[in-house]
Order: structure tokens, then sequence, then C-alpha cells
């Protein structure tokens, strides 16, 4: 499968560049409608495959980008632009795209807070700030100082805050209580002591 992945990201690109994502995101669609043997397993597959990539991706990003543009990011222009995508853009995307659904208020608050941007932002912007560079466009070079500024002051501060803002809304839900004994038990006889999870009791 990856194999085949790696097959019609080459051969579209090939014809008609920058057009190899778009073909593996609809082989995606596709077979994730097909009865594909051995779903699970694959899907964990995924999981590891994408892990490795995403690393690799970011190391390559990061040391493409100059001394500059990361010193850059503690400037008071990208810093704006941080508290214009945290505190209007973002809440304003997810209030319209949230509209309807069973969620309450402060649910779709917490989402709205919780938006780090990652690998996507960082390659489109290395991307263009690279072609607008080339392309002689003023404040072509400025593009990824913008934007590593949003992702680094997104994760930074989703990481250290969000469990405390998710207390304050009230959405966080409580830490799991409890123990769960699993093993083999032989006849009828019962534990000694209960085996607990939450929400219920677990017996042999």
């Amino acid at each position: 499968m990856l194999a085949w992945v790696l097959l019609a990201f080459g051969l579209t690109d090939i014809f008609v560049p920058e057009s190899g994502l778009l073909a593996v995101t609809i082989m995606g669609m596709m077979a994730a409608n097909m009865n594909v043997p051995r779903l699970n397993e694959l899907l964990h597959f995924k999981e590891e495959v994408v892990v490795i990539l995403l690393s690799t991706i970011f190391v390559a990003l990061a040391a493409n980008i100059p001394t500059s543009a990361l010193l850059g990011v503690f400037q008071p222009a990208p810093l704006l632009l941080l508290a214009f995508m945290i505190l209007i853009v973002r809440p304003i995307s997810v209030m319209i795209s949230t509209a309807g659904s069973n969620l309450n208020l402060k649910e779709r608050a917490f989402i709205s807070y919780i938006g780090p941007r990652g690998i996507v932002a960082a390659a489109v912007s290395a991307l263009f700030a690279s072609r607008l560079t080339e392309l002689g466009v003023p404040g072509g070079e400025q593009l990824l100082t913008l934007v590593f500024a949003v992702i680094v002051g997104t994760v930074i501060l989703v990481s250290l805050t969000a469990k405390p803002v998710a207390r304050a809304l009230g959405v966080a839900q409580a830490d799991p209580d409890g123990f769960l004994v699993v093993g083999p038990i032989s006849g009828h006889a019962s534990w000694p002591w209960p085996s607990r999870t939450r929400g219920g009791r677990a017996g042999g």
C-alpha cells in the first residue's frame, strides 16, 4: 500500500507539478470506502510511518530557517499576528464551523482555544516563501518568520495552558479512578477484592 501511495504521488507530480498531495488524498478517500483486508493493522502501520515522516519533515524545514527568521519571531509584528490568530481568527472559524452542532458554548470556546498550527502550515509557508523570494516579491522572506511565530506561539501556549483552561471552562474530564485486574478465573470463585473501572465494576 505504501509503495502504491509513493508511486501515485511521484507519477502525478511528474505530469502536473504540486499535484501529488491531491492525488494521494483522493487515493486515501477511495481506500477508506473499500473493503481493505486487515485494515486495523494498516492503520497502525500508518500511524508509525506518520510519526517518522513528520519528525523528518520538521527537522528538514527547521534546518532551512535562517537565524534572522527565528529571532524575528519575537518582534512586535509576529506577536501581533499571533494574538490576532488566537483571539479573533480561530474563534470565528470554530464558531462558524460548529454552528448547529451538539457542542455547547464552553466546548466550542475550548476548541477555538486549542488550535496549534503544525506541519502543513510550515511546509506550505516554506514553499511559498522560497517561490516568492525567487520571484523578487517584496516581503516574501518574512512569510516564514510570521508562520513560525504562529506555530511556536500556539504550540507553547496550548501545551502550557490547555488543562487549566479546560478546568476553568468546566469541560475537563475527571481523572479516572479505581483499578482493573485482568486474568483468568477458574470456576465461579470471585475475587477477594472488586475490580473497578470508571463508571462501574468489572468482575471475573
